[in-house]
């Protein structure tokens, strides 16, 4: 009902009362037109990328059915593609000046992507043939500027044999394989199968060498710019950190002390590649695979004497 202060001290308490309803009003009110506007943002920009994959398919002249597709595609996946957008450049002048201090600075690369990126061989690799095992904090700063997390699912190929190598894969859960078609004499890279029908009987194809939590692919062939060694899929739902080769090139060049660390294993991871290939004789599928694996270690263990 209406108030009615009748003496002082009543009158204080309604200007008490009406003065904390607008503080309180107009915090209620920020807080809903904050939330609009980030809602009406990410529409917009969905609506943007949308619009954007429909005036390519129209000018590709794929057919309804696939521009269908890549519309769902993109509706679903462009508030993803939002959240990593922001001023790299800008960030970066912040991390390489001397607007951050030392002790921030060091706290943040254990912490980035949840401890993933440290935690790859990709990165610690650099601290184990380091004599002072150190990582200078602003490496994994500025690798992780231009990041971002993928998700794969089973079955799901990461890069064909031949591709071009744009990225980098940093392996953060799930498992991946380089696969291949089983032969007498040695197994063989699956050819690329980028354009497919549905009648095209095609050679199934099978794991010959596994990468888990914590691995990395494509590594030798972003360095050095060649194509694609072999076909990698993804055999159990998982995620990696994707390291686009552009961004790889930057920071070779601002970091050069590295390479020859970085080149070195992936000439070993390769040449580890090749010799799986080579023994890739039957069709085993992930779980007959594994078995057969871990039984050829614990006989060459038990053979030294483990």
């Amino acid at each position: 009902g209406d108030i009615s202060a009748s003496n002082v001290v009543e009158i204080c308490a309604v200007i008490v009362i009406f003065m904390v309803g607008a503080v309180v009003h107009s915090i209620l009110v920020g807080e809903v037109i904050n939330v609009v506007t980030r809602v009406e943002d990410k529409d917009k920009f969905v609506a943007e990328q949308s619009e954007l994959v429909q005036r390519f398919a129209n000018h590709t002249e794929v057919g309804p059915t696939l521009t269908l597709s890549l519309l769902e595609w993109a509706s679903l996946d462009a508030k993803n593609w939002m959240t990593h957008q922001y001023d790299v450049g800008a960030m970066k002048k912040l991390i390489t000046g001397r607007y951050m201090h030392r002790t921030l600075m060091g706290q943040l690369p254990v912490k980035l992507f949840s401890g993933d990126l440290l935690r790859n061989q990709f990165t610690r690799c650099l601290t184990l043939f380091d004599d002072a095992g150190f990582l200078p904090p602003r490496l994994p700063l500025l690798m992780a500027l231009s990041m971002y997390r993928s998700w794969f699912e089973d079955g799901e190929v990461a890069y064909q044999h031949q591709d071009h190598a744009y990225n980098l894969f940093l392996i953060t859960s799930g498992t991946f394989s380089y696969i291949g078609q089983p032969r007498k004499k040695g197994g063989k890279d699956a050819p690329p199968r980028a354009f497919t029908t549905s009648d095209t009987k095609e050679e199934p194809l099978y794991p010959y060498m596994l990468f888990g939590k914590g691995s990395y692919l494509g590594d030798l062939e972003v360095l050095l710019n060649n194509p694609r060694p072999a076909s990698c899929r993804c055999e159990v739902a998982g995620a990696a950190l994707v390291l686009p080769r552009n961004e790889l090139n930057v920071l070779i060049g601002e970091f050069p002390q590295y390479v020859p660390i970085w080149f070195s294993e992936g000439q070993r991871r390769e040449r580890h590649r090749q010799r799986c290939l080579k023994r890739l004789r039957h069709k085993y599928k992930l779980q007959d695979f594994c078995a057969v694996a871990i039984q050829t270690q614990l006989r060459a263990w038990c053979s030294h004497g483990y």
